[in-house]
């Protein structure tokens, strides 16, 4: 009986590792993507330089 549990997970593993590193490069593109709209947006609400003049 342990022999076969054994045996089980011992076939799951390389599935376990592919699943950790496609879950990871997945996760690591859609916080690039998601931070650099964010940074965008931020950028586009900010005052330009030389874009306010004194009134007299």
């Amino acid at each position: 009986m342990t022999n076969q549990k054994y045996r089980n997970s011992c076939q799951l593993l390389p599935k376990v590792f592919v699943q950790g590193i496609v879950s990871g490069v997945l996760n690591s593109l859609a916080v690039g993507i998601i931070g650099t709209l964010l940074l965008k947006g931020y950028a586009s609400t900010r005052t330009k330089s030389g874009s306010l003049r004194k009134e007299n």
